[in-house]
């Protein structure tokens, strides 16, 4: 294996010191599986992250890139320096796929204590959810999706 790229055993290879420049020119290809490894290399931006979560809702997409952002490696250290990276996620226009999703625990924590109702509720009418987050819900995030404990 070259020490000089990133990949797992069915992933294209990109070189490990690619720039986040070269990372965004890549991902502008529209090949998935080139998409893929941008997703999952260390360098890639926060905004090509955001980018491609929110491409989850490309009917021509076929890799869920909702749970690749979360696989991430950089990720800790993005959410060190933009302490708001989860809030930008939630902010996008995505029409409630956090009813429709399973997410790791940390992101369902910055979901439930959003200042938007919005992404609250939304999050309220996971199947997903854990009872220990909808307890820590808001009453009216549960009232508007007919829930109550």
């Amino acid at each position: 294996m070259d020490s000089n790229s990133s990949h797992s055993s069915d992933e294209l290879i990109i070189k490990l010191d690619a720039t986040s420049v070269e990372l965004d020119e890549l991902m502008q290809t529209k090949n998935e599986a080139v998409r893929k490894a941008v997703v999952l290399h260390p360098n890639t931006s926060p905004e090509t992250l955001i980018k491609l979560f929110g491409d989850y809702y490309d009917s021509s997409c076929s890799i869920d890139y909702l749970e690749q952002v979360f696989k991430n490696p950089s990720l800790e250290l993005i959410l060190l320096e933009q302490p708001d990276f989860f809030d930008r996620l939630l902010n996008q226009p995505y029409s409630s796929i956090y009813s429709r999703r399973r997410f790791p625990r940390f992101f369902i924590d910055c979901a439930v204590n959003h200042a938007e109702a919005s992404v609250r509720s939304d999050i309220a009418a996971n199947y997903y959810i854990p009872i220990s987050c909808l307890n820590e819900l808001p009453s009216p995030a549960l009232a508007g999706r007919g829930l109550s404990f």
